[in-house]
């Protein structure tokens, strides 16, 4: 009777433990995908771009922080969206493009694409992003991204493996999904509309060390200007500003060297780094990206000089 017992109970447990097994990834994953914080956000917002879009905004964080739609289309005659991503180098960048394509059948007739070394930067891959690519580990429209992320098939095939390492990002997952933890954006974005980040201009700025030695890549670049090309896509290439501290032999040299490639294309480039106002601290939250008030000017600036290279009056 008492092995019987205990045979029962196994059993009976058995259920239990796959169900769990199963469920925490799944609840986890959508907390992750459903939270505020925008390294998460910025992936699940695809199906909620205004499908309208005629001029799409790209790049890293130096785009997503730096300009605001809201600002731009009251110098131009386009409805603009900012697809810039909290961070990442080209190849995410080339995902987001996926994705929007994926859900947005409008094809946009002008894109502007943030280019620095942080966009073509070797080591800038998706394997330094797993942590943000967690939620759609399993999905089929992020096979290529997965791949390139170092994901394993145990990753992505067995429950729970994927977050063996990851607790934290588990447990913030789980608590997300049953309402006992709600994130914010992150720290010092004031808010996130029509896919810009703006930056609180009242915390005091941080200096950030010049670049060291770095290796540039323009192979996915030019596969980007390649797609553009094919969907009769007009692209606009633009530098941010950088604080001026900042600036040293190694971001000089790598900015040339992506002024040349790009406009031996025949693809406009602006160049915004050696402005007088780049030394203004009160425009900036960091030493490479913008608050709110510097994206509020440097919008209007950009805006001004896309109107130019459109021959817009």
């Amino acid at each position: 009777m008492k092995n019987e017992l205990c045979i029962l109970f196994l059993l009976s447990g058995i259920p239990v433990f796959l169900i769990s097994l199963y469920l925490l990834p799944y609840m986890a994953d959508k907390g992750l995908r459903n939270c505020r914080l925008l390294v998460y956000k910025q992936w699940n917002r695809f199906d909620k771009i205004d499908s309208m879009s005629n001029l799409l905004i790209m790049g890293n964080s130096r785009a997503s922080c730096h300009i605001d739609p809201e600002i731009f289309d009251t110098y131009l005659p386009f409805h603009s969206y900012n697809l810039g991503l909290n961070d990442g180098g080209m190849d995410a960048i080339l995902h987001a493009w996926h994705l929007y394509r994926m859900h947005i059948k409008k094809i946009p007739c002008i894109i502007l694409l943030s280019v620095d070394w942080g966009t073509l930067e070797t080591i800038n891959n998706p394997s330094m992003r797993k942590n943000e690519y967690l939620p759609w580990c399993n999905d089929p429209a992020w096979r290529a991204i997965i791949s390139k992320a170092g994901f394993t098939f145990a990753d992505k095939k067995v429950p729970l493996w994927k977050y063996r390492r990851r607790r934290h990002f588990l447990l913030k997952g789980l608590k997300e999904y049953a309402g006992i933890q709600r994130s914010g954006y992150g720290g010092d974005i004031l808010s996130y509309e029509r896919g810009y980040i703006c930056l609180d201009d009242k915390v005091p700025m941080i200096e950030w060390k010049p670049l060291g030695e770095i290796v540039l890549d323009f192979s996915s670049l030019d596969m980007f200007f390649q797609m553009c090309r094919q969907e009769n896509i007009k692209v606009i290439c633009f530098y941010s500003p950088v604080y001026s501290s900042f600036c040293n032999q190694s971001e000089i040299s790598s900015r040339t060297l992506i002024s040349n490639h790009i406009r031996n294309l025949d693809i406009p480039f602006l160049d915004y780094s050696e402005r007088e106002e780049n030394s203004d601290s009160s425009y900036f939250k960091d030493s490479l990206h913008l608050n709110c008030k510097g994206a509020a000017w440097f919008t209007r600036l950009l805006a001004h000089d896309v109107a130019t290279v459109l021959e817009i009056r």
